[in-house]
């Protein structure tokens, strides 16, 4: 089976789903983590339930008089009630747990980056199609001279990658992507080094009357930024660049999610392109300064002592 179908295939089950929501479905989502804890109450109090001891109850009479006829009993002492009970015990239910807030750290916190410039379809393929054939096709042009894509007609200095595409609607829309929804399509997650300014890439038409938006990397809320509006390509290869400086382009859960797509804004039917070399790229460092150069060597030595001085004048002549 021709690949290219196959993918569509595979793709078609997406074709009724927005950009932004078939990102989301595919993962693209980027929030904080939040969990709620809740802990447990103290214990409450012991409540008292007893009553205090009944008063004493006196029933005996007085003491009879000393007369012969006794006298009457005195009267009993008064039944006395017994006190309250003491009061009822405190609510032994525990106190309600207050809300903890865990944010996991970034995804590529800690992890190894991958230099700049790296070119995108060394891990992101063209794997997210909106459509498959006839609405997008890669079509590889039969005849070698006039194929865009052949060694001897791509840009100078090409790398990567060169994909030949006929679209047939307008909207229609090729991703570059390693999401999880394929196995066949998915790659390992790349984190960026710092310091990203340009998303690049060449692209030419078959006929010059292509019109075609393109688009940088996917932010965490699924939009896409910088683009290229309704770009009407030419018959040459041109170089474009999307503006990405100053931004982080590895997202807070998995890192560069997808880093370039396409968009047809087709009003003829069917238009035809390539595109080439997709990099992102970055301002390249700058060397340390030089060490200072070190200090010349010592003087020359002292010139030797001067010569002698020159011997006595010769003898007087005889007489």
């Amino acid at each position: 089976m021709n690949t290219n179908l196959g993918r569509a295939l595979k793709l078609s089950i997406f074709g009724g789903m927005s950009m932004a929501a078939l990102l989301a479905a595919c993962g693209g989502a980027d929030t904080p983590v939040t969990h709620k804890v809740t802990s447990t109450g103290g214990s409450g109090g012991s409540g008292s339930t007893v009553g205090g001891a009944a008063g004493s109850v006196s029933t005996m009479g007085g003491s009879g008089g000393s007369t012969v006829v006794a006298g009457s009993g005195g009267t009993g002492g008064a039944v006395t009630t017994g006190g309250s009970g003491g009061a009822t015990g405190g609510d032994n239910s525990g106190g309600t747990g207050g809300l903890v807030v865990v944010v996991t750290p970034p995804y590529c916190d800690g992890k190894a980056k991958v230099n700049l410039p790296y070119t995108v379809d060394t891990q992101y393929p063209d794997a997210l199609w909106s459509a498959g054939p006839p609405s997008i096709d890669t079509v590889k042009v039969a005849d070698p001279a006039a194929d865009p894509c052949s060694a001897a007609n791509r840009p100078p200095g090409a790398v990567g990658t060169c994909s030949h595409f006929t679209v047939t609607v307008s909207g229609a829309y090729v991703a570059w992507a390693n999401y999880n929804f394929d196995k066949s399509f998915n790659g390992p997650t790349v984190c960026l080094a710092d310091g990203a300014t340009a998303v690049t890439f060449w692209a030419k038409g078959d006929t010059g009357n292509e019109v075609v938006s393109f688009d940088g990397p996917l932010n965490p809320d699924n939009s896409r930024a910088p683009e290229l509006k309704s770009v009407k390509l030419t018959t040459k290869w041109t170089k474009y660049s999307l503006d990405v400086t100053g931004r982080d382009l590895n997202s807070h859960d998995a890192g560069l999610l997808s880093p370039f797509v396409w968009t047809s804004d087709t009003t003829a039917g069917t238009e035809s392109f390539a595109i080439d070399s997709i990099q992102i790229v970055g301002t390249p460092s700058t060397g340390g300064t030089g060490g200072t150069g070190g200090t010349g060597g010592a003087s020359g030595g002292t010139g030797g002592a001067s010569g002698g001085t020159g011997g006595a004048s010769g003898g007087t002549g005889g007489a």
